[in-house]
């Protein structure tokens, strides 16, 4: 563990601070907590909506782009109930309604599409990656501060996982982008980019939302120490 304030001296400090820091601090981990076991559902989700052969079952497909949304939408609740201890967090909720909405759009715009351009899924779908990018960010930001004077070494962590999360989201997106706009030219190689592509940025996203997983159970812990400290402050 890094720098923490469990391992500092305990300066005396006044009985409401300390009963604010033990509330704050048992609050923030029951929502993080809350966060973690709602990545189980989710990842079931993209399991679903992402395997070549299940998302190719209409039935597996939809069900699983509706526990994904669901999940969306509790987790957005989450965060704006962790904004009590961190502001960015509400940036966060933000950016993912605003992914939630856009990729709902973007979803109804590739099914009604008669074209086969698919112009209109490809805008609404390119900003709800650059939405869900921007909440992956201020996610993985807030996490940092909240935790940074707890340990700052999951702190580091979590200001590292972002660009691996942004990077397996975009570069999925490039690589259904290659396999949808091929049949435009017709070229195996474009077909051949993107299949790979597409399968080496789901295991980058998948290897990515592990260690958000796992982060999430580090600092719910940690957040659970940093109750513990004060319940023996100055006893």
């Amino acid at each position: 563990m890094g720098e923490s304030i469990l391992t500092q001296n305990k300066p005396e400090v006044s009985a409401a601070k300390k009963a604010r820091a033990k509330w704050l601090a048992n609050y923030t981990r029951k929502w993080i907590l809350g966060l973690l076991w709602l990545a189980i559902p989710n990842a079931i989700a993209n399991v679903l909506t992402t395997n070549t052969y299940l998302s190719s079952i209409d039935l597996f497909n939809n069900i699983g782009c509706i526990i994904g949304y669901l999940c969306a939408i509790v987790e957005i609740f989450f965060l704006i109930k962790l904004r009590q201890d961190e502001d960015e967090y509400f940036q966060c909720a933000l950016f993912g309604m605003g992914a939630i909405i856009t990729y709902g759009i973007s979803e109804v715009m590739y099914r009604i599409d008669a074209s086969g351009l698919y112009l209109g899924w490809l805008f609404f779908e390119g900003v709800a990656v650059v939405l869900s990018c921007l909440r992956m960010y201020h996610e993985c930001s807030a996490h940092a501060t909240v935790i940074y004077s707890v340990d700052d070494d999951i702190a580091k962590k979590w200001l590292g996982l972002w660009k691996w999360q942004v990077i397996g989201s975009a570069g999925t997106f490039v690589g259904s982008l290659l396999l949808i706009y091929q049949r435009l030219d017709r070229v195996l190689i474009t077909v051949r980019i993107g299949l790979f592509l597409g399968t080496v940025m789901l295991v980058v996203s998948g290897i990515a939302a592990i260690f958000r997983m796992i982060y999430l159970e580090q600092s719910a812990k940690a957040m659970r120490e940093y109750e513990k400290y004060y319940t023996s402050y100055n006893s």
